[in-house]
């Protein structure tokens, strides 16, 4: 039995060793080129400064810093390629900010940031680094690698050097993609290597706009028609880029958006879930569902879908309804404002636009000289548009809307007496004593603009609670002209208070509409501004960080309701030690490429500006909230022949 036994072992070990033999004789050629036979670079030791290869996913996730990108949950690393020694330096990218502090401190490099910035981001014959950046995106499951240039074009043997130097380093070479259309990148498709673009990365894929949960019926909408007939309780599939929002239970989009386009900004205030999934109505997840009750709850990074009750439905809607809500007024106080009396306090006399407007005039500049806003600004307060109602007898139309029984939210007749009181309005007789102070006022205080913008400024805007972003209308009125006549502006300010969508939005929020007023802010108009832009000052993309975030758009192409080919500069901001990290996640379709909506040094003067604003909002408004918790929204012009930035209005933005 001893003997049989010492057999089987004998012949176990040997049977092990020849598989062991043959495994490693028939896997050296493969392992030539496969790197994920080889153990992992690192041991695990301590401190991990860089690595030369990176030969497992051990080794990258060693190494790797995880952010947010709408949704997407992005793991890259900083990579330093010497040029001359050939050499790739895979950077714990945690514990470096930038290229230049690892190859300051690691690499031996002698000269300053501002040297770096200056000969590495360029093709300087100087330079000695390529800066990578390497990047894993786990639902895709690619690595894709780009760099940054300040000044010139990236070359095709650079690229090749990199690519090649790359594969021979790294385990996922068959899985390696170079990305294409971002900064100083945007030339490079030609070249023959593999690649992807940005918008090819997000073209198939779901982003998470505003997480949330809802219950509805889902519904296609493929025209702006087809709008009039959703209710609250419909969740909509839109194939395009829609102009308004109706109050709905949920959106799914076809089509790219920003956040901060309007549907976004809207589903934000409204605690709407928002989502973007291209196909929808292919995806097997969705067509089978089309035209049924469901669920939908989207998170950061994933969505659910399906099917459920009327019950459940029904306990979840009846637990959205809010207690009434009284706004605050004051109709007594008359007489134009100049912008310079007024501040965040005065909202109950002029409203909310007005007042947060005025108060950016008192923010204290610790970052930049001077912060400017629209000359000749003054504000009409809401005892000219009670005067206008009361005096003709349209205040009778508005208490008789707000009585009815508003059971359904795309009621009819809820429109036709919207559109009954707004026609009043325009058409009935404005105080010509008010027109008058105005015109007065404007030649007393302008030298050549004639041209103005009368804002709306109700208090139902620009609240904490209350966005009401895109409810109202504004209108322009120029002096001394026939049509464009300033007291039609004004009264079409006053008249969109009755916006059908205003109307409902408010009933929606459970707004006493009794307690709703309507003022107007002025300032001159921008005819012919050089480029508008929406900020924000928390960075939503990668909220790990501390930032900012803003689109920028040349001239006044609009930024919240774009075209559909109308693709905006969309750039992110991280804060670290006060230094600050710049990225582009899109570019305008509007400019030439390798060009940017804004230069480096205007971008530089709108951070520090945000900076200030953000300081001195966050004290004004007495947030509860941490200062990074706490954002604003920031709407800004580059305007004048020197492209002078202009904020024309803040407002807060629910981030976190």
């Amino acid at each position: 039995m001893f003997s049989s036994l010492l057999k089987f072992v004998l012949h176990e070990q040997i049977k092990w060793f020849l598989i062991l033999f043959f495994c490693l004789g028939n896997g050296l050629g493969f392992a030539q080129n496969k790197l994920e036979v080889f153990p992992c670079t690192w041991d695990n030791s301590l401190p991990l400064e860089y690595l030369p290869q990176i030969t497992c996913k051990s080794d990258f996730e060693a190494l790797q810093q995880t952010s947010v990108k709408q949704g997407y949950s992005l793991q890259s690393i900083k990579v330093a390629f010497d040029i001359h020694t050939q050499n790739m330096y895979f950077i714990n990218t945690p514990n470096y900010e930038t290229h230049f502090e690892f190859c300051k401190k690691n690499l031996g490099y002698s000269g300053s940031h501002a040297d770096y910035n200056h000969f590495e981001y360029s093709l300087s014959k100087f330079r000695k680094y390529s800066n990578i950046t390497l990047t894993y995106y786990p639902t895709l499951d690619i690595y894709t690698f780009e760099f940054f240039f300040s000044r010139g074009e990236l070359t095709q043997k650079l690229l090749l050097d990199a690519y090649q130097k790359l594969n021979e380093n790294v385990f996922f070479k068959d899985n390696l993609l170079f990305l294409t259309n971002n900064h100083g990148n945007n030339g490079s498709a030609q070249f023959p290597v593999p690649s992807i673009d940005v918008s090819d990365i997000y073209e198939d894929e779901f982003e998470s706009l505003n997480t949330g949960k809802a219950y509805g019926y889902l519904k296609v909408i493929s025209d702006d028609n087809a709008l009039e007939t959703v209710s609250q309780t419909d969740i909509l599939i839109l194939k395009h880029v829609t102009n308004d929002l109706p109050i709905v239970a949920g959106v799914i989009n076809e089509s790219h958006q920003t956040p901060l386009s309007h549907i976004n900004v809207l589903s934000i205030n409204r605690g709407t879930p928002n989502m973007r999934l291209p196909k929808a109505t292919e995806s097997f997840r969705l067509k089978s569902l089309i035209g049924q009750l469901v669920y939908l709850e989207v998170k950061a990074n994933s969505f659910t879908i399906k099917t459920t009750t009327l019950k459940e439905a029904q306990l979840f809607w009846q637990n959205q309804i809010r207690e009434k809500t009284d706004i605050p007024f004051d109709t007594i106080t008359k007489g134009i404002i100049p912008i310079h009396k007024l501040g965040f306090g005065d909202i109950e006399t002029v409203g909310g636009k007005a007042a947060n407007f005025a108060e950016i005039r008192k923010v204290k500049c610790t970052n930049v000289d001077t912060i400017y806003t629209p000359e000749v600004a003054f504000a009409i307060p809401f005892y000219y548009y009670q005067k206008h109602i009361s005096t003709n007898g349209i205040d009778a139309l508005i208490k008789e809307l707000i009585t009815l029984n508003h059971s359904d939210a795309t009621n009819v007749e809820d429109k036709k007496r919207c559109a009954a009181i707004k026609n009043e309005i325009l058409n009935a007789p404005i105080d010509l004593a008010l027109i008058a102070t105005i015109e007065e006022y404007i030649k007393s205080k302008n030298g050549q603009d004639r041209s103005f913008r009368f804002r709306s400024s109700s208090n139902t805007e620009d609240l904490d609670f209350f966005n009401g972003a895109g409810l109202y209308d504004s209108k322009t009125g120029v002096l001394n002209h026939d049509s464009k006549t300033m007291s039609h502006a004004i009264k079409t300010v006053w008249a969109s208070l009755w916006n059908y969508r205003a109307f409902a939005e408010r009933q929606y929020f459970s707004i006493n509409q009794e307690s709703v007023f309507m003022g107007v802010l002025v300032h001159r108009s921008f005819p012919n501004e050089k480029v508008n832009g929406v900020a924000v000052t928390a960075n939503i993309i990668d909220q790990i960080n501390d930032g900012c975030y803003f689109n920028v758009q040349i001239g006044e192409t609009s930024i919240v309701n774009p075209d559909e080919t109308a693709q905006c500069d969309e750039i992110s901001v991280s804060y670290k030690k006060r230094k600050h990290k710049i990225k582009y996640l899109n570019h305008s379709s509007l400019i030439a490429n390798n060009e940017t909506v804004l230069s480096n040094a205007e971008i530089v003067l709108l951070i520090k500006t945000l900076m200030d604003i953000k300081t001195h909002y966050y004290t004004v408004f007495e947030s509860d909230k941490t200062v990074e918790e706490f954002a604003l929204e920031v709407e800004f012009k580059f305007d004048t022949e020197e492209r002078r930035l202009y904020i024309k209005q803040v407002r807060s933005f629910p981030f976190k």
